[in-house]
């Protein structure tokens, strides 16, 4: 979680969503993991559902 996080991400737990933004406010991804990632650390898929657009993302991907 933290290799995806920003200093703007929020933690949408009943989604198992992750939801970063970057420099501009348009620019903002969401990050679905397990629910339980914040408890056990551990993920075992991740799917994003907004375009990669950021390079600093992409480098984090």
């Amino acid at each position: 979680m933290n290799i995806l996080s920003t200093d703007q991400t929020d933690w949408i737990g009943e989604d198992g969503c992750l939801r970063v933004w970057f420099q501009d406010p348009d620019d903002v991804v969401d990050v679905y993991l397990d629910r339980e990632v914040s408890d056990s650390g551990h993920v075992s898929g991740i799917v994003i559902a907004r375009p990669l657009r950021h390079p600093d993302f992409l480098d984090r991907v």
